[in-house]
């Protein structure tokens, strides 16, 4: 069997405090989906129910009878598993031996904080597009500012309305992400948008962890919505890595 070799994966600095991978963990080019990821787990899965989700115990798919031995915010949560050390019951970011893009990829690779990915998106300049690099895939273009009058802003938008120093283009720094939804049981959702996670717990409700969610307004023609949302543990994600 011939295997595709994967290229060497780039990391671009955008001024967010730390670098981009220019394409998703599992892809082989920044077109490609690449792999699907359940929150904590470091492989994709034939399918993501609660039941099969990183950490818990309750072998179910009744959210009112989990119970987790690791990243819940508190030792004291009623979602801890009776066998859980505390230590690992009260983490809220996940270690590196639970963050898909470290064991993939290695080296300083890691999964983005919600912090770093609101970074991203707030110290940018946005694009969405229907199609990259002549690929006829969507997604969202981040580009290195020009002038820092142009962060957070998006073309073609009216939240908030652009006000560029500049014109931007391929050419010029920057990294695609593309829309590519997310799984849940065996299929995939909201192809349209969107969904990255982060290795941020969401602490309120320790079920969940904090994605970056992006999407676009007006039956995905122009606005662009950008934000955090924060899904179940269970859901298949694909991640995009960071590193210093």
């Amino acid at each position: 069997i011939e295997t595709k070799a994967r290229p060497t994966v780039q990391a671009v600095d955008l001024g967010t405090g730390v670098k981009w991978a220019t394409f998703n963990v599992g892809a082989f080019s920044p077109t490609e989906i690449g792999d699907y990821f359940a929150w904590g787990a470091t492989e994709p899965q034939s399918t993501y129910e609660w039941f099969n989700c990183p950490f818990q115990t309750v072998n179910t798919s009744s959210e009112g009878s989990l119970k987790f031995t690791k990243y819940l915010g508190s030792a004291t949560s009623g979602l801890k598993d009776a066998n859980a050390v505390n230590t690992d019951a009260a983490k809220y970011i996940l270690d590196l031996v639970d963050d898909a893009a470290h064991v993939n990829w290695g080296s300083d690779w890691r999964m983005p904080t919600k912090e770093e990915f609101e970074r991203l998106f707030m110290e940018c300049y946005c694009e969405y597009v229907t199609s990259y690099d002549g690929k006829n895939v969507g997604g969202c273009i981040f580009y290195k500012v020009k002038n820092s009058a142009d962060k957070g802003k998006v073309k073609n938008t009216s939240i908030p309305a652009p006000s560029l120093v500049g014109t931007y283009s391929t050419s010029d720094t920057h990294i695609f992400i593309p829309f590519a939804g997310n799984k849940a049981y065996s299929s995939v959702y909201d192809i349209n948008e969107g969904e990255y996670w982060t290795s941020s717990l969401y602490i309120k409700n320790p079920r969940k962890a904090y994605n970056a969610h992006f999407t676009s307004y007006n039956n995905f023609q122009t606005d662009l919505y950008y934000g955090t949302s924060v899904p179940d543990r269970f859901w298949g994600c694909p991640i995009r890595a960071v590193r210093p």
